[in-house]
């Protein structure tokens, strides 16, 4: 088969090497005009525009947040809605296979206990992701078997879950589920489907047995996929167990299902505070820290424009650290280039799990989300579970729990002014703030610890 790629973004990198051998790349396309006359994989990208004059069975979209609007371009240009497809689908065309965990081949007492299988869209080191790890994790503890199913994802992330005794099986039909492996999916008693984008699996298991859907997404991955995919909002749904993460995430389901139930369900992560280091450290200056992929929605840009108005006295105790994976692209670029002008503001760029632990631990001080659109930030529950100053803007799910002045701060989305001022505040005032490090701090022991997760899924379980 012949066939194209379009998209060179964040997800190419990881999929473009699960192209089928037995297919023909014969083009890369991409709408970014800085990757054209690139090469990759020894073919040079060029604009859609070009698809024009090439001989193609398929192509392939290797985007899940500009799906639909990529598609719709493609056939502005004379390219038959047949012959397009998501990256997801290609793969499920091409590929069959389940890969079990090796240590489940054989596991009597996994084949003895009550079987949970808990199905994800694509393991990577993202929050739909995580949370469905922290699932598997609270499961676990509270003595139920689980198989942690995903299509494909970062080998690494597979690897570190294995470690952490978190079975991990590659399940590459996942998007089409194929008759030969019904048997293998039918075995199990509950099932956890994780993420918008596995509406199929919710749609399919829901017919048989108990089965709880989780949604996690911005509003616009949810548009994005459901007119890529056909969905239809009134379409009846048959399950009475779908959880949104934040009421950030219900309503971005509600605006497109409104005549189905909802409850709000929100996510646990582990506890890695280590007091003794925490309490007993002296600090010469503060550490304000943006965590996140480089990427407008994350709004690294009002955290720039926050920082510039700092005056010289009070950005000199202070550094600003913007934590996560740089692409190359225009936004990431501009970023870099106002950082570099801004005093103390330090660019670290992407860290691994153990790093960012160590900067929790060693140097970070505040912890700032600015998404423009966020259901339910991780980071910002990481800050409060490391006792640390967290700000957030209003628009993130996170603000469900934080109390302005109480637990935390929140500001204004686009607001930068709003967000130096509470900053400067925060700054000049930070050795008087313990009481509200407490109380961050004990926001994240009631509402978000692996066990408070573990007896909100076993309510669900029992009922179920």
């Amino acid at each position: 088969m012949r066939i194209v790629l379009f998209g060179v973004g964040q997800r190419f990198s990881e999929w473009k090497d699960l192209i089928s051998s037995s297919d023909e790349i014969i083009a890369v396309i991409d709408n970014n005009v800085a990757l054209l006359g690139k090469t990759c994989n020894g073919i040079t990208i060029s604009k859609p525009e070009n698809i024009i004059n090439l001989r193609y069975d398929t192509v392939v979209i290797m985007s899940t947040k500009y799906s639909y609007s990529m598609k719709k371009q493609l056939i502005e240009l004379g390219v038959k809605d047949s012959k397009i497809v998501l990256f997801e689908e290609y793969y499920s065309m091409r590929y069959k296979e389940i890969i079990l965990p090796q240590e489940s081949r054989n596991d009597n007492e996994f084949c003895c206990k009550r079987k949970i299988l808990i199905i994800t869209y694509w393991l990577d080191y993202n929050g739909g992701s995580m949370t469905a790890i922290y699932a598997a994790m609270a499961f676990i503890k509270k003595g139920f078997s689980v198989l942690l199913a995903v299509p494909g994802g970062n080998k690494k992330l597979i690897d570190e879950c294995a470690r952490k005794e978190i079975r991990v099986a590659v399940c590459q039909d996942l998007f089409s589920i194929s008759e030969e492996n019904l048997s293998f999916y039918d075995s199990f008693d509950f099932y956890l489907i994780n993420t918008f984008q596995m509406f199929s699996c919710a749609e399919r298991f829901s017919q048989d047995k108990p089965i709880m859907w989780w949604i996690h997404e911005q509003e616009s991955i949810i548009r994005q996929y459901m007119l890529f995919t056909r969905i239809e909002n009134n379409k009846r749904i048959g399950m009475d167990n779908i959880f949104a993460v934040s009421r950030n995430a219900w309503s971005n389901f509600n605006r497109y299902f409104p005549s189905i139930n909802v409850s709000i369900m929100t996510y646990g992560i582990p506890d890695t505070y280590n007091s003794s280091i925490m309490d007993t450290k002296k600090k010469k200056h503060l550490t304000v820290a943006i965590i996140g992929a480089i990427c407008e929605n994350k709004g690294q840009d009002i955290f720039l424009k926050a920082v510039s108005k700092f005056n010289k006295d009070c950005a000199k105790q202070t550094e600003f650290w913007m934590i996560g994976e740089t692409l190359d692209n225009k936004y990431c670029k501009m970023i870099t280039k106002e950082s570099n002008n801004i005093k103390n503001v330090i660019v670290k760029g992407k860290m691994i799990r153990e790093e960012i632990e160590k900067a929790y631990r060693d140097d970070i001080d505040i912890v700032v989300c600015t998404s423009r659109s966020e259901t339910m930030s991780i980071v910002i529950t990481e800050g409060m579970m490391h006792r640390k100053i967290c700000i957030t803007s209003k628009n993130a799910g996170i603000t469900d729990y934080i109390e302005d002045g109480i637990n935390g701060y929140t500001f204004t989305s686009e607001d930068y002014e709003e967000l130096s001022d509470k900053m400067k505040w925060i700054i000049e005032n930070y050795e008087s703030l313990d009481e509200i490090r407490d109380k961050a701090r004990n926001t994240y022991l009631q509402n978000f610890t692996i066990g408070a997760l573990g007896e909100r899924l076993s309510m669900w379980i029992d009922r179920n």
